[in-house]
């Protein structure tokens, strides 16, 4: 994990956009080849899911940069304002799990009667991984509005940062110089 912690942490915002979006826009692409008039279901399944397993690399990258950013950013609090992160370390594994195999089960569980006995447990980890993800993005949220500061950051402060996490195409223009001074600071 500190490789990719350093990878991520010591990239430009940049660097991450594009690489967070060309797979989810060579998805967006086999969509229009794949998805045509005239196909059948089983096709159109089989679409789905090259379109989910071409962009989950995409989706990965960015729940990875949640997390290295909410554990830099922590770690560069003063000791007193550093929060606990069992439950971040917890979290964010599985929400990178589910994410994973959501791209290959939900295809196959929305669009065939096969599976639809793996429905029930599939809404729970997609609620489950959801809170978690909520949680992890308000935990960096809350450690990047606090870097610099003598005191844990509240609402206010934190809302625009959470807001840039959850929307990271423009919040990664932000937040990312934040983390490369945090990571930079802790080396050293």
């Amino acid at each position: 994990m500190k490789t990719i912690e350093s990878l991520m942490a010591r990239a430009r915002h940049w660097q991450l956009l594009i690489l967070m979006l060309a797979p989810m826009l060579a998805a967006g692409r086999i969509q229009a080849d794949l998805m045509g008039p005239g196909q059948n279901f089983g096709q159109l399944s089989d679409a789905i899911s090259r379109i989910m397993l071409v962009s989950l690399p995409g989706w990965v990258l960015m729940y990875v940069w949640i997390w290295v950013l909410a554990r830099v950013c922590n770690a560069s609090l003063p000791p007193a304002l550093r929060r606990k992160e069992r439950f971040l370390n917890i979290g964010m594994p599985f929400a990178i799990a589910y994410v994973i195999v959501a791209a290959w089960a939900f295809p196959k569980v929305l669009m065939t009667a096969e599976g639809s006995y793996l429905m029930a447990p599939l809404i729970i980890a997609h609620l489950t991984a959801t809170v978690l993800l909520f949680y992890s993005a308000i935990f960096a949220a809350r450690s990047v509005a606090s870097l610099g500061h003598d005191r844990m950051a509240g609402f206010g402060r934190s809302f625009l940062f959470f807001l840039g996490i959850l929307y990271f195409f423009v919040g990664i223009w932000f937040i990312q110089p934040r983390l490369n001074a945090a990571f930079e600071e802790s080396q050293p």
